[in-house]
């Protein structure tokens, strides 16, 4: 198992591929704000279903529901919740996607060792850029994963903390707070939107103060925008 400072994370934004490892991924900005972050957002329906795929094992579908709903509980106007289980297929490219398929997979990535998980982010390019249409998540099979609510182990991951993460960038988070910032290596709580998950032995097991606070500029609560008109799909983001 590769040390936590080895992690890497792989993001394709826009037009542009490539993998950031952890330990030196500087985040897209050192403030707060939703646009640092959120610079593509759902819009039209904010009650977002994501279905199991049949890869998933069943004794995990209680535990990624648990993560969704940490998110659902800073009660934003964005709600990610679980909309039972069928067969899907791992797209990666968004023009195969449909309305319906926000999947998630039990996937063979990397190997131990390497990219813990990915999410994948399509978005309209012509009528409104800006606007999410469709997510999915996979996660590496591989990994030698802690799926308890203890403190991980030495050479474990915690399996909730990096669906929690994901969950963060299915709702259109993109990047990380900076390696740098307090909220990565201060002497405060860590965050889950960090890009290492294993610092300080188990990171990434709650939602922070900018955790929350940038979530919530994002989707305050209150109606979103509304869409005229439509738009082909374009583009692929991995984070």
């Amino acid at each position: 198992m590769a040390s936590s400072a080895g992690r890497i994370f792989c993001a394709a934004l826009l037009f542009s591929v490539g993998c950031f490892v952890s330990s030196i991924f500087t985040g897209l900005a050192y403030g707060h704000s939703a646009s640092s972050y959120y610079p593509r957002k759902w819009k039209i329906d904010l009650s977002v279903p994501y279905q199991f795929s049949l890869s998933i094992p069943d004794h995990l579908t209680d535990n990624i529901r648990e993560q969704s709903a940490k998110w659902n509980s800073l009660d934003g106007e964005l709600s990610l919740y679980a909309d039972g289980t069928a067969q899907g297929v791992g797209y990666e490219n968004c023009v195969e996607l449909t309305y319906q398929e926000n999947f998630l997979y039990w996937a063979d990535i990397d190997g131990p060792g390497g990219t813990l998980a990915r999410e994948y982010t399509c978005h309209f390019l012509e009528s409104d850029p800006d606007r999410i249409r469709v997510s999915s998540i996979q996660y590496d099979r591989e990994e030698n994963w802690h799926y308890g609510t203890d403190a991980s182990g030495s050479n474990e991951i915690s399996f909730r903390g990096v669906a929690l993460h994901e969950f963060g960038h299915m709702s259109g988070w993109v990047g990380h707070f900076s390696a740098s910032s307090d909220e990565c290596s201060g002497s405060g709580p860590y965050h889950t939107m960090c890009a290492n998950p294993n610092q300080s032995g188990d990171g990434w097991k709650s939602l922070e103060q900018h955790d929350k606070h940038t979530f919530n500029a994002a989707y305050p609560g209150s109606g979103g925008p509304t869409l005229v008109g439509d738009g082909a799909l374009s583009r692929r983001d991995q984070k």
